[in-house]
């Protein structure tokens, strides 16, 4: 009843005495919060709090440090030397492949150098990435030829070259579980497989045949291992890289020639003499297929096989823009790729002894201790640096795992170009050329490559991988 009246005393007082009243009580509010704003405003710039925020220091990048190793055992009693390939990693696994030479005491020498035969196992062995567990393993005799990891499914061809009374030691082309390591199917090969490739959905295999000796390629279907077709390109010979479109396989041959072949039924579409033997890879862009001979790199129409242009210079790289790109002596050259016209050159002053490399809208390559980087659009150098010696013969791009037993000496990974000199690995930022970092192996370590943020290096029968977190270049 109390509260009841002062409310309706409250609401009887005059107008403005009322506003009087609101006035004064807002006064005192608005004085108890400034009071408050000040007394917090105090507490936080005592405690920093309110302190301008220093900028965060770019994280510097670190030499590599050590993550795990791994040993492999030698396979038979009779081994007398084990050599590694490149590492590939994918989806959380690393694929170590190891090249198993031994002999057997039982042989006959080979006469007239009374040389003991040998004979070969190839090895993959499946790692987990972060500790270097294995997970599973596959051995084949002879060697392995070919490893790729597509959709959780891991291809291996090996074959064994061996000859012997006309025969080969036969080739296998496996598909595994990834994972697992448990076989999905199996293809073989009476005959010595050369290389294979999978493209949409197939494997060509690039094999010669026993006895007859004919070189054959074959397609096998991807999810099932049967066969295709087979399409013989000859006696004896040895194939380029392949180019692939919807249509047509397109490979040479070192007898000479240059062939598309159907894809779907693996019938010629047309086949073309050129001087000299057809090494290398193929590319195919904007309807022409490009290759190169002993001294001279083609142009083809992709759909007749007719010549666009030629020009007498090895070795080339083809740009998104449309422009090829070559070495010659001391100087690059970049030519529409369309029709062979000159649109810049470089003069490097010294012999350029690597191959050109393109990578992320860079051209790299080498003279005797300089490496070079140009813009591929106007040839204007972007930043040249010392190598410290031994020069990189190829740079390739650490991001694209690939198989090979012949070691790189310079990557690039992550915004970064490493290479290999001295027993050191040296670390650049790609963009520029400033050095990075260095790190000095263990004397008798082999570097192998640098792929997916990781550094691996071999002796004897172990690899040791270093950490991946410091490698890449600082974000």
């Amino acid at each position: 009843m109390g509260i009841r009246k002062r409310l309706l005393g409250w609401c009887q007082r005059p107008a403005n005495t009322v506003s009087v009243m609101i006035r004064r009580h807002t006064s005192t509010f608005a004085v108890l919060i400034t009071t408050a704003v000040l007394l917090v405003s105090f507490f936080l710039i005592s405690s920093g709090s309110l302190l301008p925020t220093p900028p965060i220091a770019p994280k510097l990048p670190q030499p590599p440090t050590d993550l795990w190793d791994f040993t492999a055992s030698n396979s038979t009693a009779n081994t007398i030397s084990l050599d590694w390939g490149n590492p590939l990693v994918s989806n959380g696994i690393v694929y170590l492949c190891a090249a198993e030479t031994y002999v057997i005491p039982s042989e006959p020498p080979i006469h007239p150098a009374n040389i003991t035969p040998s004979r070969q196992l190839g090895t993959i062995y499946a790692l987990n990435k972060s500790n270097g567990v294995k997970l599973w393993n596959l051995t084949a005799q002879g060697n392995i030829r070919y490893l790729t990891v597509i959709d959780g499914v891991t291809y291996i061809s090996a074959s064994d070259g061996r000859y012997h009374n006309g025969q080969y030691g036969g080739g296998n082309i496996f598909a595994l579980d990834a994972g697992t390591g448990s076989q999905k199917w199996v293809y073989k090969i009476d005959g010595d497989v050369l290389s294979s490739i999978i493209s949409d959905g197939v494997v060509y295999v690039f094999f010669h045949a026993s006895f007859t000796l004919d070189s054959y390629v074959c397609a096998v279907n991807a999810s099932n291992g049967r066969q295709l077709w087979r399409y013989n390109a000859g006696y004896h010979t040895y194939f380029s890289s392949p180019a692939f479109d919807d249509d047509a396989i397109y490979f040479g041959t070192y007898r000479g020639n240059y062939y598309a072949v159907s894809a779907k039924n693996g019938s010629e579409l047309w086949n073309v003499a050129v001087d000299g033997r057809v090494s290398g890879s193929s590319t195919l862009f904007d309807g022409i297929v490009y290759f190169n001979s002993d001294d001279t790199t083609y142009a083809l129409n992709a759909q007749t096989g007719e010549k666009l242009w030629s020009y007498p210079i090895t070795q080339y790289q083809i740009g998104d823009a449309g422009i090829s790109y070559f070495k010659a002596g001391e100087n690059v050259y970049a030519l529409n790729a369309s029709n062979g016209n000159q649109i810049w050159k470089f003069s490097a002053n010294e012999t350029i002894i690597s191959s050109l490399s393109l990578i992320d809208n860079v051209i790299y390559f080498c003279t005797n201790e300089t490496l070079t980087a140009l813009n591929p659009a106007n040839g204007a150098q972007l930043w040249s640096c010392n190598t410290e010696g031994d020069a990189p013969l190829a740079i390739y791009d650490g991001r694209v795992s690939r198989f090979n037993y012949i070691q790189p000496n310079a990557v690039i990974n992550e915004g970064a170009l490493y290479y290999y000199s001295g027993k050191t690995l040296f670390a650049l930022d790609a963009s520029n050329g400033k050095s990075l970092w260095n790190y000095t192996a263990v004397s008798n370590w082999l570097f192998l490559t640098v792929a997916n943020d990781m550094v691996f290096f071999s002796v004897d029968n172990t690899v040791y991988a270093l950490s991946g977190s410091a490698v890449g270049h600082p974000s």
